[in-house]
C-alpha cells in the first residue's frame, strides 16, 4: 500500500512540474516565438501524455484485479457455505450425500472455468492437488466420496486463498 501512495505522489509531482514548464514554454512562446520553444511544446506535451498513458493503465490494471478478485471471493464465500453443509458423521447413505458430492464437483468446475477466462496460471494453481496423504475429517461422513470431496473443497479452498493473496503472480 505504502509503495502505490508513493507511486500516487510521484506521478502527481512529475505531472504538476511538467504541467508549470509547459506553462512557461507557452508564455515564452506569446512573448516571441524562436524555433526552440516550440520543440521544447512539443516534447512537453509528448511526456505529458506518455505520462498520462501510464497512469492510465495502472489504474485500469488494478480496477481490472480488484473486479477479479472479487468474483474469486464470490467462489470462496459459495465454497465455504459447501464447507458449512458437508454430510456430518451420521450419515451414511450415498443417496443423502449424492446432491452435496454433486454440489461441490459443480463449484469446482465453475471456479476453475472462471479462473481460466481470467488467467491459465490462476486455473492451474487452483487445479494443483498437493495433498497426497490421506486426511481424516472429524465430524465428516465415513463415506469415501464424501470424504473425497470434502478433501478437494478444501484443498481448493486454499489455492483459492493463494491465489488471492498473490493477485499481481496471478493477473
Amino acid at each position: 500500500m505504502k509503495t502505490t501512495v508513493g507511486r500516487s505522489r510521484f506521478f502527481l509531482l512529475r505531472t504538476l512540474v511538467l504541467s508549470l514548464i509547459m506553462c512557461d514554454t507557452i508564455r515564452r512562446m506569446l512573448e516571441g516565438t524562436r524555433p526552440i520553444d516550440l520543440l521544447m511544446l512539443i516534447i512537453d506535451a509528448l511526456v505529458l501524455l506518455l505520462i498520462a498513458y501510464d497512469v492510465a493503465a495502472n489504474i485500469c490494471s488494478k480496477r481490472r484485479t480488484s473486479r477479479r478478485i472479487a468474483m474469486i471471493f464470490q467462489h470462496i464465500e459459495e465454497g465455504q457455505k459447501l464447507q458449512a453443509i458437508a454430510p456430518n458423521s451420521g450419515i451414511t447413505d450415498p443417496s443423502i450425500s449424492a446432491p452435496w458430492v454433486e454440489s461441490v464437483k459443480k463449484w469446482v468446475q465453475r471456479t476453475h472455468d472462471v479462473l481460466e477466462k481470467y488467467s491459465s496460471q490462476a486455473a492451474a494453481s487452483f487445479a494443483l492437488d498437493s495433498v497426497s496423504v490421506p486426511v481424516q475429517y472429524g465430524g465428516i461422513s465415513s463415506l469415501p466420496d464424501v470424504r473425497e470431496s470434502y478433501r478437494a473443497l478444501i484443498l481448493k479452498m486454499n489455492n483459492l486463498r493463494s491465489i488471492v493473496e498473490k493477485p499481481d503472480m496471478y493477473f
